[in-house]
């Protein structure tokens, strides 16, 4: 029998609904821009891997942080290969969205001037790029890599899959057990585990 490994790909995505776009007005605490607000030449959504355009080290003019909505890397045990970026995509955000229950999860990226002095790193090419995750009703700093040039998705998106998937598995445990009521009458059955159990 043939116990040999093989690699997978693990894709996290995070939900952006068009609503938000069309039911509200143009400026919301989505922080998402509306096509009306959106300058010219700053599409929608951006495709960072593979790069469908140069990688940016800073946030275009009204904008101010970028929101990953899909993460698809390599992962498995060959180590050579494991967290290779397949795919990253997210929107630009004019201003960070409310850190309430209806953004739970929500990972964005800031790209800031780089700390690290010239003579280290070219401003113009290089940006000190922070994640944060909005958690518990508040916003979180998940990490910070300083003085990185346009290779910054590659450098982020294991850590970003990683925090999309654990949040997605709270979430699955947060669900409460279902409940089934039969139209015969008998009692309710609860899920509870993979067992079923009468009261």
């Amino acid at each position: 029998m043939d116990m040999s490994w093989t690699n997978v790909r693990s894709t996290f995505t995070k939900d952006v609904s068009p609503v938000d776009e069309t039911v509200l007005p143009a400026r919301t605490d989505d922080g998402v821009a509306s096509p009306d607000e959106r300058p010219s030449g700053v599409a929608a959504d951006i495709v960072l891997v593979p790069a469908d355009c140069p990688i940016p080290v800073r946030c275009p003019e009204r904008f101010g942080a970028f929101l990953l909505t899909e993460v698809d890397i390599v992962s498995g045990p060959d180590l050579d290969c494991d967290g290779d970026v397949l795919h990253m995509t997210g929107v630009w955000l004019t201003t960070l969205p409310t850190a309430d229950r209806h953004h739970d999860g929500d990972l964005v990226v800031l790209l800031h001037e780089p700390t690290a002095s010239p003579a280290r790193c070219d401003p113009d090419c290089h940006a000190d790029v922070e994640m944060r995750l909005v958690n518990g009703k508040r916003w979180q700093r998940v990490g910070i890599w300083p003085g990185v040039d346009g290779s910054w998705p590659h450098l982020i998106a294991p850590t970003a899959a990683a925090i999309m998937s654990l949040h997605t598995d709270i979430l699955e445990l947060e669900q409460p057990p279902q409940r089934i009521r039969f139209a015969s009458g008998r009692p309710d059955t609860e899920f509870a585990g993979a067992e079923l159990r009468t009261r």
